[in-house]
Formats: C-alpha cells, structure tokens, sequence
C-alpha cells in the first residue's frame, strides 16, 4: 500500500512536474512567438521606411533631372536669342555699309559731275579767253 501511495505520489509529482515544463514550454513558446511579431513588425517599418526613401531618392533624381532639363533649354534658348541677336547685328550692318557705299558712290558721280562741269567752264572760258586775244589784235 505504501509503494502503491508512493508510486502515486510518484506519479502525481511527475505530472505536476510535466505540467509545470508544458506550461513553462507554452510561455517560452508565447514568447518566442511575441519577439518573432516585434520582429515582423520591426522588418515591416524598416521596409516602409526604405521604400519611403527610395520613393524620395527617385523623387529628388526626377527634379533633378527635370531642373538639368530646364537649364539646358535655357541655355540653348540663350544662346538661339544670342546667335539670332548676331545674325541681325551684322544683317543692320552689311544694310549700313551697303547704304554707305551707294552714299560714297553717290558723292562720287556728284565729285565727277562737278568736275566735269568745271572742266567744261575752264574749257568754255579759255575759248572766250582765246577769242577776246583774237579780238584785241
């Protein structure tokens, strides 16, 4: 009767001690199971968190691709409007020397006509000239 109390006691003590490793294995099973849902979570802001900065650094790469695009047309722009402003700076100018020269022409066939107008009075007064020499003899 004694071993069959002590092999009870026996057996109740390595129950209780089963319950006691079955409990203490679904606590640190609980646990477990609660560092692996922070770490989930973890991961999950941590992928948010890269993903906000990639969406960002393609966000910046656009502008910044957008602003080099602005600025090479403002320069290409610029420098159209700089070779058009040349283009007509040196069409005004061929327009003024080509009118210069007509203007020099001009003065010139006026030079020759007056001059040929004097050498037809010179010519005119030496025959008078000649004529009153011939007269006075």
């Amino acid at each position: 009767e004694e071993r069959v109390e002590a092999e009870r006691l026996a057996a109740k003590d390595s129950a209780r001690k089963v319950e006691e490793a079955k409990i203490a294995l679904e606590r640190a099973c609980k646990a477990e199971e609660e560092r692996l849902a922070a770490l989930k979570a973890t991961t999950k802001s941590e992928e948010e968190k890269l993903a906000a900065l990639e969406e960002q650094g393609k966000s910046q790469k656009e502008r910044m691709e957008t602003e080099r695009r602005t600025a090479v047309e403002a320069a290409r722009k610029s420098e159209e409007e700089r070779v058009e402003a040349e283009q007509l700076a040196a069409e005004e100018s061929a327009r003024k020397a080509e009118k210069a020269k007509l203007a020099l022409e001009t003065a010139h066939k006026t030079e020759e006509e007056c001059l040929a107008a004097l050498k037809a009075t010179i010519k005119s007064e030496e025959e008078k000239l000649v004529a009153l020499e011939a007269q006075s003899k």
